[in-house]
């Protein structure tokens, strides 16, 4: 019988639910016929600006093409500013929808985050408890083999000196019962390095079975195919900024990140102040007002 609680909870959305709406083209083009003066304007400087853009020759030129640089800047930000303001009705359209899901959103993710520290807890908890029994019976299985191989060279002393007892007997009846003597312990000396190889088999399995990843100490299979269990997962976190290897880190930030906080570190100084590996100073930059 299915949980009407979670009925429908992992329903597939339709296909193309994540293609654009149906009227994304209209509103394309609704504003491009609303501002086709502004944008037929704008088009219109960027070409006068590339008819002029020759070589100055006198302060006519230079007159011409500064006035030209300031009508484009003009043009730039009324652009600008006309698309800043016809998407912000989208924005908040945007913010609206958000701001209906993402607040239950929030919950759920600290609620499943909750749940996780919960169960990361106890399942360190139980894979130090494994690992600590693991361990024990290591412990164990290593002085049962100790314990064994002792055995085994003991009984082996005692058997090689019955043999030799008995090559030294001189009378027959003597001679019968050292051989004898000899064979009982060497039998036993063969039972004894028995036990000891299998000792040794036991504590090479417990070395084994304790040097088990977290994961198969911790792994916990439910009747219905859920598993839960442990990983290893990387992790990081400063804790001394000037301890940092910089010169490592360097190669993992985009240049222009780099360029970034070249400029910021520049700035302090006004510029003033060099960097092996870099050009740092002030030029000449054209200023229209």
């Amino acid at each position: 019988m299915a949980d009407n609680d979670n009925a429908g909870a992992f329903e597939l959305a339709p296909r193309g639910h994540n293609a654009p709406p149906p009227d994304a083209q209209a509103i394309t083009d609704q504003m491009a016929a609303e501002h086709a003066a502004l944008l037929a304007n704008a088009e219109k400087q960027v070409d006068q600006a590339g008819e002029i853009a020759k070589e100055i020759i006198d302060e006519a030129d230079h007159g011409r093409l500064t006035a030209m640089v300031v009508k484009l800047r003009d043009t730039h930000k009324n652009v600008n500013g006309t698309r800043v303001m016809a998407k912000a009705p989208f924005l908040r359209a945007e913010e609206a929808v958000d701001g209906v899901f993402n607040p239950t959103l929030h919950k759920l993710e600290t609620a499943g985050k909750g749940l996780v520290a919960l169960i990361r807890t106890w399942q360190l908890r139980k894979e130090a408890e494994e690992r600590a029994r693991r361990q024990r019976e290591e412990a164990e299985r290593r002085r049962i083999a100790d314990e064994a191989a002792k055995k085994a060279a003991e009984e082996a002393r005692i058997a090689e000196e019955a043999r030799l007892a008995a090559e030294r007997a001189r009378k027959p009846e003597k001679v019968a019962l050292k051989a004898e003597i000899a064979g009982i312990a060497e039998v036993t000396a063969d039972e004894a390095r028995v036990d000891s190889m299998m000792a040794d088999d036991s504590l090479h399995v417990a070395k084994v079975a304790a040097a088990q990843k977290p994961a198969e100490l911790a792994r916990e299979r439910f009747s219905d195919g859920r598993v839960s269990t442990l990983k290893l997962v990387g992790y990081v976190e400063i804790t001394d900024r000037d301890q940092l290897d910089a010169k490592a880190l360097l190669p993992f930030f985009k240049e222009k990140e780099i360029l970034s906080a070249l400029r910021a570190w520049a700035k302090c100084d006004d510029f003033t102040k060099s960097m092996p590996g870099a050009i740092v100073d002030k030029r000449p930059d054209v200023d229209i007002r």
